[in-house]
């Protein structure tokens, strides 16, 4: 940060604590003397001008309107960097989200897969979206533009460097966005500055104690005491991203108070909060699901992907899953066949909008052929020969995605609570109502990925169906309804295509060198009668197993408890975001069993769910193994079967060995989830003032005497694994 948006900064931060008018007016002079440096500072910035309007002469108007106009155009740039950086959407984007500044640019070739392979590894999405522009060629670009884009991502690697997340906050009426700073400190305490009231530093200890097992040190941006209820959410947005469960992501904020259980309750001053998020360039909220309604109505809500939790164990899922990809709308379908005609040697003889379609007319030395572009995303090619071919093949440069075919579906939903969750999720996924067309329907929505198109109808009769659709957009739906489903049995799997089957683990031990690019996933808490069951997974290539190999990592059973807990945090330190632990709590865990067991499945089936959850999450951080290691416990197939599509495109490769630990990522992902598993019983046992022992001894049995007696043996589904034979010895008299 520069000193003037620095001392702008302090200015604007000593009005709002003091409201000190002369303070306000030296915020104003500065802000309206020079264009803006980045737009989190312009936008505190500009509300402290527009509260002090009536005291500035009206000379200075046209200033303040230019201010405006710098600050919107910076939101422009950076809203441009994160959807380009998004790798969950097609590079194809480009044109589209660049606008006016991608037209008429000659491409001489445009290579889908060196441009997606150039995103992939960094920290932020401001970082892919920048090395796509580098790859695709900056020069392409006005000299302007490409400074604007430059400056707009080094102000979003700033906050990601200084940021763990973005907390939401209001004060007299005015919401602002302001960043929050955690990081691992040596003691037991959560530690906080020394403005913060008594509400956030409770809210701290609820946020920051269930991430960390030991301490953390956190301070907010602006160390002013704000009501402090709502930096629950954002804290344990921090605290994720600092120990490396989550990406950094400088365009989400997060407001949400945390009770004593980690439900999520609603807050006040939300309106005002999402006001500031848009002006401050926030592209996602998190929310908890009490304040859905609040935002109901809101026209600054349809500008803003808000994400909404009940529980803090959804955080994560819900931030990695929740937001839909982007898609290329019409003008961008027209804007990149126009640019990408000159990579097929194609030139335009003519162009022009028809009633329902947009009409190129291009041709070589051979002929012309019409390429027609419908606002569905569909291109159709006319013409014949060689012609024809070059337009076709630009054509599928074009789309992202071809839809492939999917048949009929029809699950019933049993509960209303579940059919609103449905409804929520098929919202979230981006998915449009349309008209009912019969009065047996209950509500009918529709989606469309690129050129694929999908619908869902739920009929009063409970029933709800996907018509026969095309993926991806039918599998969106498809995961909405098995989400909404959790915990129910009689839910049919997507059978592979047959023409697609599962790869074969063809490898073998020796043949495998742990230098090379891969990951390794393990698990804990199998055969522990207490605690949940963790699967983790770590990518390593040749720096990384090299340095953990010096670190002593090895199999996590041949190491002590406190030996684990040491090496998990160096672990951590050396793989960064490159590691993934993914946890079932007991609860989940007894949730999931039960579904499995009465579909004739059993623990292999959610030993599978978990590795193959782990090596997803590293995969959508554009990470490009060349295998993946599991330890032995069923057929490979088991788990390529649970493999998303996404994943099984990548082409990575499930190899499966007795004693993998001898593997370094399979040992260090053992160690990450060892740790994870200790975090747990160390927290749980302290908040029951009850230690809770590992394995399934008559110790173990004795201990969960005394919860039941204690709490009664419902409890039992929340810190046990009640489908354990343990659980007949607890509750025999």
């Amino acid at each position: 940060m520069d000193p003037l948006t620095r001392q702008i900064d302090y200015l604007a931060m000593e009005y709002w604590r003091d409201g000190d008018k002369s303070t306000a007016q030296d915020v104003a002079e500065l802000a309206l003397s020079t264009a803006p440096r980045g737009l989190f500072v312009g936008a505190r910035a500009l509300a402290v001008v527009d509260a002090i309007r009536s005291l500035l002469p009206p000379t200075v108007t046209t200033r303040v309107e230019r201010l405006k106009e710098d600050l919107t155009h910076i939101a422009v740039r950076q809203e441009q960097l994160d959807k380009l950086g998004d790798l969950a959407s097609p590079v194809q984007l480009i044109f589209d989200v660049l606008g006016d500044a991608a037209e008429h640019i000659p491409v001489e070739s445009f290579d889908v897969q060196a441009l997606h392979k150039a995103r992939l590894g960094q920290a932020t999405r401001a970082k892919a979206a920048w090395r796509l522009l580098e790859a695709f060629g900056t020069n392409r670009l006005e000299a302007t533009v490409v400074a604007e884009l430059q400056r707009a991502a080094e102000e979003l690697g700033y906050r990601a460097q200084h940021y763990q997340a973005n907390a939401l906050f209001v004060h007299n009426g005015q919401g602002f966005v302001l960043g929050l700073k955690v990081a691992r400190n040596q003691s037991d305490r959560i530690e906080s500055f020394a403005e913060a009231t008594a509400a956030m530093r409770s809210q701290a200890e609820l946020a920051l104690h269930g991430v960390f097992a030991d301490g953390a040190r956190w301070e907010v941006e602006w160390p002013v005491a704000f009501e402090g209820e709502s930096v629950g959410l954002g804290l344990f947005v921090a605290g994720s991203v600092a120990r490396g469960d989550l990406p950094p992501d400088p365009l989400l904020a997060a407001t949400g108070k945390i009770d004593i259980a980690g439900r999520l309750c609603g807050v006040t001053g939300i309106p005002e909060k999402l006001v500031a998020a848009r002006a401050s360039g926030i592209r996602r909220i998190l929310l908890p699901e009490e304040n859905r309604s609040d935002t109901q109505g809101l026209e600054v809500a349809q500008r803003l992907d808000l994400v909404f939790v009940d529980r803090l164990a959804e955080v994560r899922t819900r931030l990695l899953n929740s937001v839909a990809p982007i898609v290329m709308g019409y003008d961008g379908y027209i804007r990149a066949v126009r640019n990408l005609l000159t990579v097929e040697h194609l030139q335009v003889d003519d162009e022009k909008p028809e009633k329902d379609h947009y009409r190129f007319k291009a041709g070589n030395a051979s002929g012309i052929v019409p390429i027609d572009i419908y606002p569905n995303g569909s291109i159709v090619v006319g013409g014949t020969g060689s012609v024809r071919a070059a337009a076709e093949r630009v054509r599928d440069l074009v789309l992202p995605v071809k839809p492939v075919g999917r048949p009929a579906r029809t699950v019933s939903v049993p509960s209303e609570d579940r059919r609103e969750q449905l409804r929520q999720l098929i919202i979230d996924s981006g998915a449009e109502e349309s008209k009912q067309t019969n009065q047996y329907e209950v509500w009918r929505y529709h989606l469309q990925r690129g050129n694929s198109r999908a619908q869902i109808i739920l009929y009063s009769s409970h029933r709800c169906t996907l018509p026969a659709g095309q993926a991806p957009a039918y599998d969106v739906l498809w995961t909405c309804i098995t989400k909404a489903m959790s915990g129910l049995g009689g839910l049919e799997e997507i059978a592979p295509d047959p023409a697609d089957p599962p790869k074969q683990a063809t490898r073998a031990r020796s043949s495998v060198d742990e230098s090379e690019p891969h990951i390794g996933t393990d698990e804990a808490g199998k055969g522990d009668f207490f605690g949940p069951l963790v699967s983790a997974a770590v990518f390593v290539d040749a720096r990384t197993a090299s340095a953990l190999r010096a670190l002593g990592v090895k199999d996590s059973k041949l190491l002590s408890d406190k030996a684990v807990r040491s090496l998990a945090e160096q672990i951590r330190r050396v793989t960064g975001a490159n590691s993934k632990v993914t946890p079932i709590p007991p609860k989940r865990f007894n949730d999931l069993y039960a579904q499995m067991k009465s579909e004739g499945k059993n623990l292999n089936t959610l030993l599978a769910w978990g590795h193959t959850r782990s090596i997803e999450d590293l995969i959508r951080l554009g990470l490009k193994p060349n295998f993946a290691i599991v330890d032995q416990f069923a057929d490979a197939r088991y788990i390529e079967r649970r493999l998303l599509q996404d994943t099984r495109d990548s082409g990575i490769s499930i190899l499966q060995f007795p004693k993998a630990e001898s593997d370094i990522a399979v040992a260090a992902a053992s160690i990450l989830a060892r740790d994870a598993f200790l975090d747990w019983m160390d927290r749980q046992s302290q908040q029951l003032g009850l230690k809770l022992p590992k394995g399934a001894s008559q110790q173990v049995i004795d201990a969960a005497r005394q919860l039941v007696a204690r709490l009664g043996a419902d409890a039992l589904r929340d810190f046990a694994k009640i489908s354990f034979r343990t659980t007949e010895k607890v509750l025999s008299p």
